[in-house]
């Protein structure tokens, strides 16, 4: 018996956005830069999902749009995927900073699949983007 089935279907979910900060473009202008419009936009001062804390300063984000069982190579590809090519329009943005951010969960034994670092590298070095990827193990 394999070691996943004998301890109840580990899995990972998996969560990945492209933030920028300190960016104040309306939706629209951003839907023109990056041929999408943003998951979330939101100017300093803003309460942060509902809580007493604010935003210190404006910024947009764009979410991978796969769902949580999908793996960290296929959100970051997922996510690069769709702004690479408006790089040229991309790159023009003035920003405080962007990072490409994961969330990655891990539950029991599961071990996700990892971006194929020279591609991604790649990539990310072109947009002039910083890469963020936070892993929580839970056994």
């Amino acid at each position: 018996m394999p070691l996943s089935e004998s301890i109840g279907n580990p899995r990972s979910e998996i969560k990945a956005s492209l933030i920028v900060l300190g960016c104040r473009l309306s939706a629209q202008d951003i839907k023109v830069c990056i041929g999408e419009n943003p998951s979330n936009v939101w100017t300093k001062g803003d309460s942060i999902q509902g809580t007493l804390i604010r935003r210190k300063e404006d910024g947009w984000r764009i979410d991978s749009s796969l769902s949580l069982a999908n793996s960290l190579s296929e959100h970051v590809d997922n996510i690069l995927d769709r702004i690479y090519p408006r790089r040229q329009r991309f790159t023009q943005i003035s920003t405080t900073g962007i990072w490409l951010s994961a969330n990655v969960q891990i539950y029991g034994l599961d071990r996700p699949v990892t971006p194929n670092r020279k591609r991604v590298a790649q990539k990310v070095s072109e947009l002039n983007v910083g890469l963020d990827i936070d892993i929580y193990n839970f056994p």
